[in-house]
């Protein structure tokens, strides 16, 4: 059943069509991930995999998780791992033993850890965090933008506030982008009535490998959509 606020489920045709407009990677971690349950997550995954889609955030089970996270992905030479976590499911028990990645510095440590084990060049974050409709960034997502940022993270991207939220650039020299922080997108798509929750930001960036050990990012393309 097809259900809106506050426990939501999209028919499979929102995913397809998705794909078919050149979407080829889906953050599946966010506080609405186990609304459905068992029958939601299990829904989902099976969806992803019967159109080949890569996802990240959510799993069958540990042995999943384990053969699946991180997500690596090899193009060009360049190897990038997508990070995907959500502060929580709104108070829901994922039912075992199913996973929805959380937010929790001990177990991101040991990702970033197994991605450069992996050979990745660059790790992007992807946090589902925040506080919904505020313009700015939070205490909570600035000192957890420290910690990843101090232990490898190079991009974090960062939702749920439904509006967007400023983009900090950080650069070790004027031509050289050490990382890239963006606090919340906001909303690409929105029916939603709240002050700024039909804006959204694109991003853009490069990521540019000239040597084995020189890996650099290029300055971000910012645009507004509404």
């Amino acid at each position: 059943i097809f259900t809106g606020y506050p426990s939501f489920s999209s028919p499979f045709t929102l995913l397809r069509d998705a794909a078919d407009a050149g979407i080829n990677l889906f953050l599946a971690a966010n506080n609405h991930s186990a609304d459905k349950g068992a029958n939601g997550i299990q829904g989902s995954i099976n969806y992803y995999n019967k159109l080949n889609l890569k996802y990240v955030g959510i799993y069958k089970d540990s042995v999943d998780k384990a053969k699946n996270h991180p997500l690596i992905i090899n193009k060009n030479n360049i190897s990038i791992s997508i990070l995907n976590y959500t502060y929580g499911t709104n108070g829901i028990n994922v039912p075992k033993p199913y996973i929805v990645n959380l937010i929790n510095k001990e177990d991101i440590l040991k990702d970033i850890k197994k991605s450069r084990l992996k050979g990745a060049d660059v790790i992007i974050a992807t946090l589902h965090w925040g506080v919904e409709y505020n313009t700015k960034e939070s205490k909570e997502q600035k000192e957890l933008e420290s910690f990843l940022k101090e232990n490898g993270v190079n991009i974090i991207i960062g939702s749920h506030p439904h509006v967007p939220q400023p983009v900090a650039i950080y650069k070790l020299a004027p031509t050289k982008i050490k990382g890239i922080t963006a606090y919340s997108l906001g909303n690409a798509i929105s029916n939603m009535t709240a002050q700024n929750t039909r804006i959204g930001l694109m991003i853009s960036f490069s990521v540019i490998k000239s040597k084995p050990k020189d890996i650099r990012i290029s300055d971000p393309e910012i645009r507004y959509i509404w």
